[in-house]
């Protein structure tokens, strides 16, 4: 493991930033992403999003309003055959719900994140990828009340293109259910999001390597 850590820490990270927009049945987003990436395929991020919400839950309740979120990533490279990758990602972070004013409960509801993917990448050619895995989804509500926010299974599909040496376009898709509040808070999820990440001279390796 100290070798490991040593190769990582040594190697000089590729850094990207990027935007993404995002609509699902449930909301409407936009998010900030920053991320580091190693040779070796470790990855660490950072992603802030803010969401107009149609439909959220607050202690059970059905309500629309603001939700923010901050959340760090980590990517752990698991298999690497022929361009062919198979990736752990975990994330973990903090998220608020702020209720609209008239909402059957006007309290925000803060919670915890816990997310952890298992993803496999396909080069497409030199420059493009496409990705595709499940996300095992955990958020706890610890504000007005301690309850289990969210829990469930997303399916994930994503592509990326290096459109230029420096820029590449991401398209993803997932969908699936998540339930919580003791029943209250089940909902099917269907969502999909487009972006722009900037990549200094790396963007049509960056998915591939």
């Amino acid at each position: 493991m100290w070798v490991l850590w040593m190769s990582v820490a040594q190697a000089e990270p590729e850094r990207s930033v990027g935007v993404l927009l995002g609509a699902s049945s449930a909301d409407q987003s936009v998010a900030v992403t920053g991320r580091l990436r190693w040779p070796s395929g470790w990855q660490l991020g950072l992603r802030g999003r803010g969401a107009r919400v149609t439909t959220g839950f607050v202690d059970g309740y059905d309500v629309d309003g603001t939700h923010l979120s901050l959340v760090a990533g980590l990517t752990v490279p698991l298999v690497r055959l022929d361009g062919v990758r198979v990736d752990l990602e975990v994330d973990a972070g903090v998220q608020r719900l702020a209720p609209s004013a008239g909402s059957a409960i006007e309290e925000p509801g803060v919670g915890l994140v816990a997310d952890v993917s298992p993803m496999v990448t396909l080069p497409v050619g030199g420059t493009s990828a496409v990705r595709v895995g499940w996300m095992n989804v955990l958020h706890q509500q610890i504000s007005p009340s301690v309850a289990l926010d969210a829990q469930g299974a997303l399916v994930r599909l994503e592509g990326v293109w290096g459109v230029s040496e420096d820029l590449q376009l991401t398209l993803a898709g997932s969908t699936g259910g998540v339930f919580g509040f003791g029943g209250d808070g089940g909902k099917y999820l269907l969502g999909a999001t487009a972006g722009l990440r900037f990549v200094p001279s790396a963007a049509r390796t960056f998915t591939n390597h």
